[in-house]
């Protein structure tokens, strides 16, 4: 039983999909002439552009890079490959094209699977409005300025947006899923749902073991509930079906599992990843155990209940309501089971926000039944003209935004008119044959997407390199400029940001190694400055992005800053400076035998023998 949308239902979803994506682009392409490999950089959604190096690593399926011609045989970089395969794919095909055209493709799925679902059961002329306005709340909760609360910014951040590869694949998955389990809990198993179920089970195990984790209770909660005591009589009488799971699940997870068995630990250390000893569980299951038995929670969730069994009460379509409503009480059990069983996790802050985005979720579709369950009393084209409305109004809002943030902002737009100018005079050398020396974040993505071999440094979640060679790294960099000592303890010391003590030196090489809270720090230390560790007791252990470096391992930083007298070899063909970075503003170096090649306000380039 698969349900399908009309055709004349399909070209109205592509062309809403083509008005929503594209402006950005085409505002992009008119305000600033550069090459898609630059655009992409500076128009990919929040973050993104981190995601582009593993696109290409993945599409070449070249995990073990190091950047550097003497370090070689290194383990694997550890990719998401669920929500990372089809922009490698389409990364051969069209190369950093890849970015617009998966941006309208997640977009026109996920609109295409909010209609099928509807479908099943409303055949109504509301879907597609409706289904657009679902897709619009991350805008309009931005248009109205409402993002400023912790909660609704979870919402606008988290649930459609377009950030690489989170949300923008990951809730096209959820939503796959939803849509396969209320046709599953509609009949029954076949072996066309199973196998699909699987893949979309392969595809976010792949990706986002946060959501896999509620997947997969939620499977077991609603076979439960729908067979109670002949749930193992279901299982014996399904044998096959649960085969076809499985082989559409193993179809991802086991090349994601493969190259995970040979990942650089150390990279995982630096993404988050952490040993749960029994100390650290106790403190997260008991963090756990405070929230849901606050007050707060349990308003929150006492109202989520309430809305399900008035709707549920009223309902003839019972799973409309059912299967996101467990969806929102799996999500709650998650962390529970997660942290009672695991022996390592990641960054945990996702279990909490996973709880707001399922909750949002499954008030969406009891607001949907409402409105369907209403529509005789609607005049259909005066909701469709209103919603029109909104569509339009925030397409314009955007573009008027894009203007404001991008066009009319003078300090980013001669940055980025810089960077573009620069990546011109960079791009008339062999750049696969020069050794490069930068500490900007943009330009080595962008000198990675040109296949250079030689970086004297990069940052830590780019490559697969043990902590110690980034730490070598970073120091030859600082002897070759000429920075002292005391920059250098500078450069690594903790910083106090108010809420969180952040350094963003730190977070570009080692990320989330040094991650600080009440129940992580580096090797367990408890060897923090007085107020460092205050803050640290008083951290939820929810507070990943939170870095702070122990007294002793600063102190071993800055001996080995001392002892490492070594310079570089073969010293770097092409230095790109960032003038706003803390190295420009610190280096002594004169330059001897470097010629300028670019000096504007933002950035300072010099070649070493290569000039013209």
């Amino acid at each position: 039983m698969f349900f399908k949308l009309e055709n004349n239902e399909i070209i109205k979803i592509l062309v809403l999909s083509l008005f929503f994506i594209l402006p950005k682009w085409i505002l992009s392409y008119y305000f600033f002439d550069e090459s898609i490999d630059s655009r992409v950089i500076f128009e990919i959604d929040g973050d993104g552009e981190f995601y582009l190096p593993l696109i290409k690593y993945f599409a070449e399926l070249s995990f073990t890079n190091s950047f550097d011609p003497e370090i070689k045989s290194l383990n694997n970089m550890p990719i998401p490959f669920g929500s990372l395969f089809l922009h490698s794919v389409f990364y051969l095909i069209i190369g950093n094209y890849n970015i617009i055209f998966l941006e309208l493709l997640y977009f026109f799925l996920i609109f295409y699977f909010l209609c099928l679902i509807q479908k099943i059961y409303f055949n109504n002329l509301y879907i597609i409005p409706i289904s657009l306005l679902i897709l619009l709340i991350p805008s309009i909760i931005l248009v109205l300025g409402l993002n400023d609360t912790e909660f609704i910014k979870i919402i606008s951040k988290n649930l459609f947006g377009l950030r690489l590869h989170r949300p923008i694949a990951t809730s096209f998955f959820l939503i796959c899923f939803i849509y396969l389990m209320m046709i599953i809990c509609e009949t029954e198993l076949k072996k066309r749902n199973s196998f699909f179920l699987g893949l979309i089970l392969g595809l976010t195990l792949s990706s986002f073991y946060y959501f896999f984790l509620i997947q997969a209770l939620t499977i077991l909660l609603l076979f439960v509930f729908k067979y109670k005591l002949g749930f193992f009589k279901f299982l014996k009488e399904n044998f096959i079906n649960i085969i076809y799971i499985f082989c559409g699940f193993l179809i991802f997870v086991i090349p994601f599992f493969i190259n995970l068995s040979v990942h650089e630990s150390d990279l995982t250390e630096r993404m988050g990843v952490f040993t749960l000893m029994g100390e650290r569980r106790s403190i997260i299951l008991e963090y756990y155990l405070e929230i849901v038995i606050s007050l707060k929670f349990l308003i929150f969730f006492s109202f989520n209940c309430i809305t399900f069994l008035v709707g549920y009460k009223f309902l003839k379509e019972k799973n409309f309501l059912l299967v996101p409503f467990v969806v929102f009480l799996s999500s709650i059990l998650s962390p529970f089971i997660f942290f009672s069983f695991t022996n390592k996790s990641g960054l945990i802050y996702h279990f909490n926000n996973n709880i707001i985005i399922c909750s949002s979720i499954f008030l969406i579709f009891f607001v949907i039944n409402i409105l369907h369950r209403h529509s005789n009393k609607l005049k259909f084209y005066k909701l469709n003209i209103f919603i029109f409305i909104i569509f339009f109004a925030i397409i314009f809002n955007n573009s008027i935004s894009y203007k404001k943030n991008f066009v009319n902002n003078s300090e980013h737009k001669l940055q980025r008119y810089e960077f573009v100018e620069l990546t011109r005079i960079l791009s008339k050398y062999e750049l696969s044959e020069r050794s490069i020396l930068t500490f900007d974040n943009n330009f080595m993505i962008w000198l990675i997407m040109k296949n250079v071999k030689s970086l004297k440094i990069i940052n830590g979640l780019f490559v697969p390199k043990k902590n110690d060679n980034i730490e070598n790294d970073i120091i030859l960099a600082f002897k070759f400029f000429q920075i002292p000592k005391e920059k250098f303890s500078d450069f690594i010391m903790n910083k106090n940001d108010n809420w969180r003590y952040f350094n963003r030196n730190i977070a570009n090489f080692f990320y989330a190694k040094y991650q600080a809270n009440k129940a992580v720090t580096y090797k367990n230390s408890k060897n923090f400055e007085i107020e460092e560790y205050k803050k640290i007791v008083n951290s939820s252990p929810s507070l990943n992005q939170q870095l702070i470096i122990p007294i002793d391992e600063r102190k071993r930083l800055i001996d080995k800053f001392i002892l490492t007298n070594k310079s570089y070899i073969n010293k770097p063909d092409i230095i790109i400076l960032n003038k706003n970075n803390f190295i420009y503003k610190n280096l002594n170096l004169p330059f001897v035998n470097y010629c300028v090649i670019y000096d504007k306000k933002n950035y300072l380039a010099l070649a070493n023998g290569i000039c013209e």
